[in-house]
């Protein structure tokens, strides 16, 4: 039960500590000793060196290694970010992007499409804006040509896609070396040969 009287709480405790002191009334828990080989060694603070306190050449040489030791952080800082977008491209992206690829691909090549090649040529040429047709119909229809033409005259010049990022890389490495191929080329009035792997 807790003393509620502040003169009593004092007398209780006052009584407590003498009978402590005098070894009468025993520790709450008991202080079990410390391991040795469980205390670890303390270090002894660094000393803090003000740089104003050097001299300009030791000044100069503090910053230059500082300078120094923070690019080196960013270089370690920047070489683990793109270690860790390459993981998640090659864990996430790339078999995501790949399964949506072949199912669209799936269902590409179930499609029967609604018009042939003339057909389709001919309401095109009706709603070009030429003819007496509108710029946003002719733009819609083009759009949906893939659905709209039969698949026999669809093109189907779709590349297959990489699976890691290393084929990425080597896909982007060739496209822009074709790139630069074909802009060489049109510089040069030569013909365009595509760069092979």
């Amino acid at each position: 039960m807790p003393i509620r009287d502040d003169t009593a709480r004092r007398n209780y405790m006052r009584d407590y500590m003498k009978k402590r002191r005098a070894g009468g009334a025993a520790p709450k828990q008991p202080v079990s000793p410390v391991k040795p080989d469980l205390v670890k060694p303390v270090k002894p603070a660094e000393p803090v060196i003000d740089p104003a306190t050097l001299s300009m050449t030791a000044q100069q040489r503090l910053e230059a290694a500082i300078r120094a030791h923070t690019r080196k952080l960013d270089a370690e800082f920047a070489w683990r970010v793109q270690a860790d977008i390459k993981r998640l491209i090659d864990e996430m992206v790339l078999p995501q992007y790949n399964e949506e690829h072949d199912h669209h691909r799936e269902i590409i090549k179930s499609h029967k499409g609604v018009f042939d090649n003339a057909t389709y040529r001919q309401i095109l040429a009706r709603l070009h804006p030429d003819t007496g047709g509108t710029a946003e119909l002719f733009d819609l229809f083009k759009k949906l040509e893939r659905v709209l033409r039969k698949p026999e005259e669809k093109p189907s010049n779709i590349p297959p896609l990489p699976k890691t990022f290393e084929e990425l890389m080597a896909h982007k490495r060739k496209v822009d070396a074709e790139r630069k191929a074909k802009r060489a080329a049109a510089r040069n009035g030569a013909t365009i040969t595509p760069v092979s792997e």
